[in-house]
């Protein structure tokens, strides 16, 4: 695939880690882009900041470089109100956008 979006409602990291390991068979060899829901611990930020890190490690390892996109969160907006489990709270959302290294300036 030219692009990949994962998302899982589980808040596990092992099911994330899981797809990773099948992740290099379904991007397109060298300019496949990928990225994912990243709410693992969306309602603590030290804990957020932690799985951040550890998933770019590990993608790092499988030659993806990660790229985090900063987007603010208005928690107070009428349409969180309407969700019955917030299931992330943070002020601020880091989209991640991974792709090979060698394409690590197009990110």
């Amino acid at each position: 695939f030219d692009a990949v979006f994962f998302d899982t409602f589980s808040g596990d990291y092992n099911h994330l880690r899981l797809f990773h390991e099948y992740l290099l068979d379904l991007l397109k060899p060298q300019s496949g882009l990928y990225s994912f829901f990243n709410g693992l611990a969306g309602t603590n930020q030290f804990l957020n900041e932690v799985y951040r890190n550890v998933v770019e490690v590990e993608l790092k390892d499988f030659g993806l470089c990660t790229t985090w996109h900063e987007v603010e969160v208005d928690s107070e907006s009428p349409d969180w109100k309407l969700a019955k489990r917030k299931y992330f709270s943070l002020p601020k959302y880091f989209l991640p956008v991974c792709g090979f290294s060698q394409n690590e300036r197009q990110v």
